[in-house]
């Protein structure tokens, strides 16, 4: 098998356009390949399923600690040719000033796998050796495999830094890229627009931005690179309860433009405990999916659809109805702001929403939180991450439910968050399953107690 990460100095190298670009290519010459992220991102993994055809996953060290990245790494890629991790920010950014822990250098170095560096050399030369030759020397522990060159103005300009990159570390260069709009994706805050994936022809850009790979790339030297003799360390494989379709519980999950940002670790957790997870627009359906047993509103940009969230009235009344009865949900970020009376555009207008939770959101200008966070809901403490242009707005007595605790930001910080309301938990915080050994079973145990009410109702 090959395995190998893609890697850069910083953001906006072209990293992730790159990996987009290998994974459409690799796919193209035939490979099974299964593409993973380094991070809580949730945007880049959505492009990466578009390019593989495979559902990508996320490697986060806070959220998932080793046993969980090991675990997921190991069984997402056993069925592929080819795995291909994104790195996240500069290859050596971690978590604190102090610490490398969480940066693509140390999910490479736990699981084994080729570093190849994305350099963008538009305004560089020879200088480009001092970088690789630094990047190389910061941690011999990394193995640095290979150097993509990105934004390359000439042929005379690649062999001028790719003789000078051999000459000073003997890492090899695979060739380079030329700027051209095929490679270009337009950015919302800290990452890629959504709106391209619901639009037409995203396919087919992904598709010519793998033929401009295999036109520029050394791709048979690629996989030279990143063939790995040794599988990571063994973990214990995830085993499924086998149940029938009549006993599988069953979780209306919000799923469209405007709600699209889950981790895939926390959906097949669920999966394997058996709860079937059936898909419902809030944008287009008029009613919510038959027989449910709960709801869970993840993450994405609700704000973008303000107007057509409102205008479906029908299925806001029936979601509002059905959590006042009681029936178990979990909200995340955009799907709190969906909860709640309505959502404040930047202009001053004042949506309707589900009208659940006290209180409205309001857009704003600036980032309100971002980074990761532990945030405890009764008994359970979970690991997960903030990253939001918006503010929750009512009485202060009412948003006090969840406590949180800041981690890896400027200061140490410790807030609350969120609101609990009969069975129904909604806060901004996206959280990792596998951060808390108890909260699945706890949400499970809410499935099947409205299930048993239900249940019971009917037989009266």
């Amino acid at each position: 098998m090959h395995h190998m990460v893609i890697a850069a100095i910083s953001s906006s190298s072209g990293k992730t356009a790159v990996t987009m670009g290998i994974l459409s290519a690799l796919k193209e010459r035939g490979f099974s390949v299964q593409p993973f992220k380094v991070g809580p991102d949730y945007i880049d993994p959505s492009f990466q399923k578009t390019a593989s055809g495979k559902v990508s996953h996320n490697l986060d060290l806070f959220m998932m600690g080793k046993e969980g990245i090991y675990d997921v790494y190991k069984k997402a890629s056993a069925y592929s040719d080819i795995s291909v991790v994104e790195g996240v920010m500069g290859l050596y950014d971690g978590s604190g000033i102090k610490s490398m822990e969480g940066s693509t250098a140390s999910v490479a170095k736990l699981l084994s796998i080729p570093v190849i560096l994305v350099l963008d050399a538009k305004a560089m030369s020879k200088t480009a050796a001092a970088v690789v030759l630094g990047i190389k020397e910061f941690d011999l522990d990394v193995n640095l495999r290979g150097v993509i060159l990105n934004r390359v103005s000439s042929a005379r300009h690649y062999e001028l830094i790719e003789s000078s990159i051999m000459e000073k570390t003997g890492v090899p260069c695979l060739g380079y890229l030329p700027e051209d709009p095929v490679m270009e994706f337009q950015s919302r805050h800290l990452g890629l627009q959504l709106d391209p994936l619901y639009q037409g022809g995203i396919s087919e850009k992904i598709t010519n931005m793998g033929r401009f790979i295999e036109k520029h790339l050394n791709l048979s030297a690629l996989l030279d690179l990143t063939v790995r003799a040794s599988d990571p360390k063994q973990a214990e494989p995830l085993v499924e309860e086998k149940k029938e379709m009549k006993d599988l519980l069953r979780l209306g999950i919000a799923e469209d433009e405007a709600f699209s940002f889950y981790y895939e670790d926390n959906l097949e957790q669920l999966r394997q405990k058996g709860v079937q997870l059936i898909p419902f627009s809030p944008l287009r359906d008029k009613r919510l999916p038959e027989h449910l047993d709960g709801l869970y509103f993840g993450g994405g940009f609700p704000e973008l659809h303000l107007q057509k969230l409102e205008e479906n009235s029908s299925l806001r009344e029936e979601i509002h109805r059905k959590l006042a009865l009681g029936m178990p949900a979990f909200a995340e970020c955009g799907g709190y702001m969906y909860l709640t009376q309505g959502i404040r555009d930047k202009e001053g207008t004042l949506h309707n929403m589900v009208g659940f939770f006290e209180g409205s959101c309001e857009m704003t200008d600036t980032l309100q939180r971002f980074g990761y966070t532990s945030i405890r809901i009764g008994p359970y403490e979970m690991k997960g991450h903030e990253f939001h242009h918006s503010q929750w707005v009512g009485p202060k007595e009412t948003e006090q439910e969840f406590l949180c605790a800041k981690h890896f930001g400027s200061r140490d910080e410790t807030y609350r968050t969120g609101q609990k309301k009969n069975n129904c938990y909604g806060s901004y915080v996206h959280i990792h399953l596998r951060s808390s050994g108890g909260i699945v079973q706890s949400m499970l145990d809410h499935l099947r107690k409205w299930r048993s009410q239900n249940e019971n109702q009917n037989r009266l």
